[in-house]
C-alpha cells in the first residue's frame, strides 16, 4: 500500500473528526492560522513531521506521522483565571478521545497512536503563548500525537 493522497487525507479527517467530536471547539482548522482565530477556544491539526521507524519490514517502510493539535484561546478572555482551565479541559476531552481509538477508526494503515512512545517521546502536551496578528496573544496548550502507519511504502531495489 502507498501512502498516498487518499490515504493522507483518510488519516487528516480522522485526527480531525476526533477532535471535533469533542465539542469544545467553535472551529477545528487543518491548518495552522496565520491570523488570529476568534475570541472562543479553537483547535488546528497540521503535521509536524514524517519519519521511518525501525519496525519497517525489508519490503516496506512504516512511518511515524506527528501531528501537531494545537487549541487556542485569546489572553483577552475575561476572567483570565479561566483560560488555563478551559484550555486543559478542551485538551483533556482530546486526549481521552485518542486514548479511546488508539487505531483512529481502523479502516485504514494506522497501527496505533504512540501513547507510551518507542519512536517519538509518545503523545504529550506543552503549553505556551503564540503572538498573531502582530499584537494579539494567545495562549496554547499543544498536543503532539504521533500516528504509526504501516507499510506507507513499498520498498524496490
Amino acid at each position: 500500500m502507498a501512502f498516498g493522497p487518499t490515504e493522507i487525507e483518510e488519516l487528516y479527517s480522522q485526527v480531525e473528526s476526533h477532535v471535533k467530536a469533542t465539542g469544545r471547539f467553535d472551529k477545528v482548522n487543518r491548518h495552522e492560522p496565520k491570523n488570529p482565530p476568534g475570541k472562543k477556544i479553537v483547535a488546528a491539526v497540521w503535521v509536524d513531521r514524517v519519519q521511518p521507524i525501525r519496525q519497517s519490514g525489508l519490503a516496506a517502510t512504516t512511518i511515524l506521522v506527528v501531528f501537531t493539535i494545537r487549541c487556542y484561546q485569546t489572553m483577552l478572555t475575561e476572567p483570565q483565571d479561566t483560560i488555563d482551565p478551559e484550555l486543559m479541559k478542551a485538551m483533556a476531552a482530546v486526549l481521552e478521545r485518542l486514548h479511546g481509538d488508539l487505531a483512529l477508526g481502523g479502516d485504514s494503515d494506522v497501527r496505533n497512536i504512540e501513547v507510551i512512545g518507542s519512536n517519538s517521546p509518545g503523545l504529550t502536551t506543552h503549553s505556551g503563548y503564540v503572538e498573531m496578528g502582530g499584537r494579539q496573544m494567545f495562549r496554547v496548550f499543544d498536543i503532539a500525537c504521533p500516528v504509526v502507519v504501516n507499510d506507507a511504502w513499498v520498498q524496490a531495489y
